[in-house]
């Protein structure tokens, strides 16, 4: 929620006189001596409110006040500034300015309404899905026979908009410019881009956020809803204009009405293959840092996914006719007795999946297997010995619990990342070239992809035949790319 709180000078919700920090309007001169008094205000002008769930606009005009409505107001005397605050009450205005203003004054005002917007010690205040703010930054005042005369036209300081969901849900979403400072001076500061992570709360909305498309050509959000997937929507004109507000429904996989559920290179991420209508999860791993092997510290800059499970019989018969497997052939178990090269070569594995699915799926990077394997950014903290526990008899099929055998993905419990079986079972093929030393030389910092050239390939995660040590996720492997054997098998990426 931290994007969706914007600061105040907490002295506009307690109404202190602040003009000592008003430097940016005027040079402020010393505030009188005099106490504050209140004194009748007449508030001249409408509101150009905003609808709450629609892209139209609401106007209301200045009889719709209700009791304790309060309004701030930025008294501007020749160089000075003075804060005031006016409330609403038993059907009149009164105003309390911050320093005395002396009769037959008039000039300038700012005057702000901030709508259910709850103020807290922290300097910050909160939004709910009621929220709206209202500025005008040119109005006039005059006082005159003890009566304020306020003329004000209060309108939405941009378009808003907000997300509906179930109560707990976070959505975190890209494309936007927001403000994130309503200074009590009157200008927005704080312009913000990148993410922005909401909440859904007990009313079923997240809060509003303030501002504009940060391309306002194509007027495209991007939203991350989980680790697996994304939506984009292309948005008309309407969304976000000022003077206007809207919702949107949090998409699902079920119902994303006006959402592309796409990954960021556009792959829809549950892809039926038309050969048999099979079907497999690819699971997105955000951009992280980690120890690899434990010792050498490297970055993967760049989003990816990676396969839940191991490459099953029933994938990998529908791609290429029969299955290589010779342990166990049942559907659901991990294909074994797959060389490097019936995965990669031409002809083999993934050309085959490339041209049935229009995607470009490959074998991980030895980086980007242990980065998934560790639970990615969730498992940091944990660095657990295995993938997604210490105790490998919770996440793997190995030597003393397999019976000397594979068995059906999925069994065991998952890593941080939902990924099953990155521990045990069968060992899975890496991209790259195997180089004992690598991580320790020869190594770049940022996205590694081994060696240029090599005699082996790596392989990773131990096997049902390997004893615990040699199935810690820092353990390196390999194997000449021709090796086929039936404790060897592979996980796609993508």
């Amino acid at each position: 929620m931290k994007s969706l709180i914007p600061s105040f000078f907490f002295s506009c919700l307690l109404l202190a006189a602040c003009s000592s920090e008003m430097s940016e309007l005027a040079d402020v001169e010393p505030q009188d001596t005099g106490q504050p008094k209140a004194m009748p205000m007449r508030l001249i002008g409408g509101v150009q409110g905003f609808d709450d769930e629609n892209d139209t606009r609401a106007a209301t005009v200045t009889s719709d006040w209700q009791d304790g409505d309060i309004l701030y107001i930025q008294f501007i005397v020749g160089s000075r500034v003075v804060d005031g605050k006016a409330e609403f009450m038993d059907s009149q205005w009164s105003i309390t300015p911050g320093a005395v203003i002396a009769e037959g004054a008039k000039g300038t005002c700012k005057v702000y309404r901030f709508k259910d917007i709850a103020g807290t010690p922290s300097n910050a205040v909160a939004l709910s899905y009621l929220s709206a703010i209202y500025v005008d930054t040119g109005g006039t005042f005059m006082i005159e026979s003890g009566e304020a005369t306020i003329t004000a036209q209060l309108k939405p300081v941009t378009g808003r908009m907000r997300f509906k969901g179930n109560v707990g849900q976070t959505v975190t979403f890209y494309g936007l410019e927001w403000y994130t400072n309503y200074a009590v001076k009157g200008e927005l500061a704080g312009l913000q881009t990148g993410a922005i992570t909401l909440k859904v709360a007990a009313d079923g909305y997240t809060p509003y956020v303030y501002g504009g498309f940060e391309d306002t050509e194509t007027r495209s959000l991007t939203v991350d809803l989980d680790d697996t997937y994304d939506g984009v929507k292309k948005c008309d004109a309407k969304v976000l204009a000022v003077g206007h507000s809207g919702y949107f429904n949090i998409p699902t996989r079920a119902s994303h009405s006006g959402w592309s559920m796409l990954d960021g290179n556009g792959t829809q991420l549950t892809i039926p293959l038309t050969a048999a209508g099979i079907s497999f999860k690819m699971v997105k791993v955000k951009p992280g840092t980690f120890q690899i092997a434990h010792k050498y510290e490297v970055t993967l800059t760049k989003a990816y996914y990676i396969g839940e499970f191991e490459v099953t019989n029933e994938l990998y018969k529908a791609v290429m006719g029969s299955t290589p497997s010779k342990k166990n052939t049942g559907n659901a178990y991990p294909v074994e007795m797959v060389s490097w090269e019936m995965i990669t070569q031409s002809g083999g594995f993934l050309d085959k999946l490339n041209a049935l699915t229009g995607k470009t799926f490959r074998l991980p990077t030895e980086a980007e297997w242990e980065f998934a394997a560790r639970g990615g950014n969730k498992g940091v903290s944990h660095d657990y010995l295995y993938a997604g526990s210490d105790d490998i008899d919770e996440v793997a099929w190995f030597r003393e619990n397999s019976g000397s055998t594979t068995h059906p993905v999925g069994k065991k419990e998952p890593n941080e990342l939902g990924l099953y079986d990155m521990t045990g079972n069968v060992y899975e093929w890496c991209q790259d070239w195997y180089e004992a030393d690598y991580y320790y030389n020869n190594s770049p910092a940022t996205d590694p992809t081994g060696p240029t050239s090599g005699t082996h390939r790596v392989n990773r995660g131990g096997t049902w035949s390997y004893s615990e040590v040699f199935c810690r996720v820092n353990f390196r492997n390999d194997y000449t790319p021709s090796t086929a054997c039936e404790y060897g098998g592979f996980r796609l990426a993508l």
